[in-house]
């Protein structure tokens, strides 16, 4: 038979129920909670590392929770991708999430984030190539194309 491990997100009800729902969560078996950055964080969610780390210690720690998935990483943004007046600023948006999650399962105990996250190696420059939209460059990277080079360091 399958071992399943469940996880929920964080946007399924109201910040002023996390503890009961956590709660239930627990009762029910549940190892993992999708988090939506603006959820915990309001405003300018990826510059917020300290206190992501102390809370997704304190998922692992009071919970036992895992974070396996961020979900809703544009939210509140507005524009079109395909506009290329909109198309740097939100890559760039979209390039801050990634590290923000990159950094974030980089610091906490390995248990704590997904195994995924941190198995990712980082894009390697050497991968980029001249992209023909106006985006600039692409990196290919694992088995899909990320819209840009994102630096690692």
């Amino acid at each position: 038979m399958a071992n399943y491990q469940l996880a929920i997100s964080n946007i399924a009800w109201h910040k002023e129920d996390d503890e009961a729902v956590y709660t239930a969560m627990q009762q029910a078996g549940f190892t993992g909670l999708e988090i939506a950055p603006t959820r915990i964080f309001p405003e300018m969610p990826y510059e917020n590392l300290t206190s992501a780390l102390l809370f997704g210690g304190y998922l692992k720690n009071q919970w036992g929770f895992s974070v396996p998935s961020m979900q809703s990483i544009w939210y509140g943004q507005t524009g079109n991708i395909f506009n290329p007046a909109d198309a740097e600023r939100l890559l760039d948006y979209t390039a801050e999430a990634f590290q923000f999650a990159r950094r974030w399962c980089s610091a906490v105990p390995k248990t704590a984030c997904a195994p995924w996250v941190t198995a990712m190696p980082p894009p390697k420059p050497s991968l980029c190539r001249r992209a023909t939209w106006p985006r600039g460059t692409a990196c290919a990277w694992p088995s899909r194309l990320i819209p840009r080079c994102i630096p690692t360091t």
